[in-house]
């Protein structure tokens, strides 16, 4: 018999048109510092590598755009920045209880300077059944 979901995630994903210069779009160290900022309000923690740095991808496309990856204590974040668009698109997984990822989604609608956006919320889980 089919119990319903255990929900064991939620995620954020969030599409938004922002109105930042081309060259804010690019510039990796502010976007990096900005997504540690909401990480933080959120209560959401960034894994680390052996060195104790934050464990975050990057890449810098050519002729534009960004993906960062941030691994999570609890699952991930990513951004990707379209600037030919003005857009910017986020995806926030967290299994945790204790964080407040929406906090994050919130602080970086303002500090993108959203004009709009699409944000949908997923809760993940496990189908449970009584055996």
């Amino acid at each position: 018999m089919n119990k319903g979901l255990k929900r064991v995630e939620r995620q954020i994903l969030c599409d938004m048109s922002v109105n930042l210069s081309l060259e804010d779009m690019e510039d990796i160290d502010r976007l990096k510092s900005s997504c540690r900022h909401a990480l933080r309000l959120s209560n959401i923690k960034v894994a680390k590598n052996p060195d104790g740095t934050d464990l975050i991808l990057e890449k810098n496309f050519k002729p534009q755009g960004i993906t960062l990856i941030f691994l999570l204590e609890e699952s991930h974040f990513t951004l990707h920045t379209y600037p030919e668009h003005r857009g910017i698109t986020i995806d926030l997984s967290s299994c945790g209880d204790k964080s407040d990822p929406m906090k994050a989604i919130s602080y970086l609608s303002n500090e993108f300077e959203m004009i709009s956006s699409n944000t949908r919320t997923i809760d993940r889980g496990i189908p449970q059944y009584e055996i």
